[in-house]
């Protein structure tokens, strides 16, 4: 193995740093116009955009921790933007579900959040984006096999 490789493996590791800690700089600030911090409409994503969506799949898909999960939604449930429903085939199950305000928050947020990505994207080529989107997609399979390694 090169010598080299590390030093490129951590600069990969450096950017990806970079470009998160960019997308969290510019969603929070479309997000706090809505009165939202961007784990906030991370969530709330998720909940207007699944079906049958639980708490626990917050938790698994987002990485996020659970205590921190429980607290956000708490303070979503009172900001009156979702609310749980029972399954009605197993009183055991809740899902979580948007409410028409939080719907409407979700969307607004959402276009601004879309209209900002059109823009910052739009200074690369359909080669480049393709490249981008296999490559992310690839950083995701990674999580999900398990490749990194979680936190005990």
């Amino acid at each position: 193995m090169p010598e080299d490789y590390l030093e490129d493996e951590y600069k990969v590791i450096q950017n990806i740093l970079r470009v998160s800690a960019y997308f969290n700089r510019i969603g929070g600030r479309i997000s706090a116009k809505y009165n939202l911090n961007q784990q906030q409409f991370t969530i709330l994503n998720e909940v207007c955009s699944r079906e049958e969506i639980k708490q626990k799949d917050i938790v698994t898909d987002l990485f996020y921790e659970k205590s921190n999960v429980s607290k956000v939604i708490k303070k979503m449930i009172a900001m009156g933007l979702i609310e749980f429903e029972t399954d009605e085939g197993d009183n055991r199950i809740k899902y979580l579900i948007p409410t028409e305000e939080g719907e409407r928050i979700w969307n607004e947020c959402l276009d601004d959040n879309l209209d900002w990505s059109r823009e910052w994207l739009s200074g690369m080529s359909a080669a480049e984006l393709t490249f981008a989107l296999r490559l992310t997609e690839r950083f995701k399979e990674m999580i999900f096999e398990d490749i990194i390694p979680e936190e005990e």
